[in-house]
Formats: C-alpha cells, structure tokens, sequence
C-alpha cells in the first residue's frame, strides 16, 4: 500500500481559496516528500 495523502472536496476548495493551515500543510508534505492524492469525485470539480 502506497502512503500519502488523500486529499478531498474540501481541501480542495481550500487551497483554492488559499487558507494558511492547509498550504502550511501541503508546504510540509512537500518537504516530508510525501505523495499527495486527490479523490476521485475531486476531478469533476477542476
């Protein structure tokens, strides 16, 4: 099994919108070299 994380809807929708606590952690995730996923539902929505 891969780890990462899974990202959903809401999330998403955060990063949109630039919210500092969830780019803080996209930022250290980035840096932990973590993989980062999106839902599937999440791809109608871009």
């Amino acid at each position: 099994m891969s780890r990462g994380y899974l990202l959903d809807t809401n999330i998403a929708i955060a990063i949109l919108v630039n919210e500092d606590v969830v780019i803080d952690f996209i930022q250290q995730a980035s840096r932990d070299k973590m993989p980062i996923y999106f839902s599937r539902n999440l791809q109608f929505l871009l």
